[in-house]
């Protein structure tokens, strides 16, 4: 539907394909409400953020190898956070 306002969102991966692609690899997905409870040596999330207001700065990220809070500059914010747990712990 939102293809018919703007072509480029046949680009927007969802969430629930997220989880999906990620349960069919082995993982569990947990979401968090922040990053701060993470362990950046042992965790690791996929998290949308977004920057200007109104703007199509929209992403998904991994935590930790991307600078998340930081990846827009001042203006990033964090709307969700993934967090990837294998299957077989």
């Amino acid at each position: 539907l939102l293809s018919f306002f703007d072509r480029n969102a046949v680009e927007i991966t969802w969430p629930s394909e997220i989880k999906k692609i990620a349960n069919e690899h082995g993982f569990d997905v947990v979401t968090v409400d922040e990053l701060s409870p993470l362990n950046s040596e042992k965790d690791i999330a996929i998290v949308l953020i977004h920057g200007k207001f109104f703007s199509k700065q929209y992403h998904w990220v991994v935590y930790p190898i991307d600078d998340v809070k930081n990846f827009y500059g001042e203006k990033t914010v964090i709307d969700a956070v993934y967090l990837l747990k294998w299957k077989g712990e």
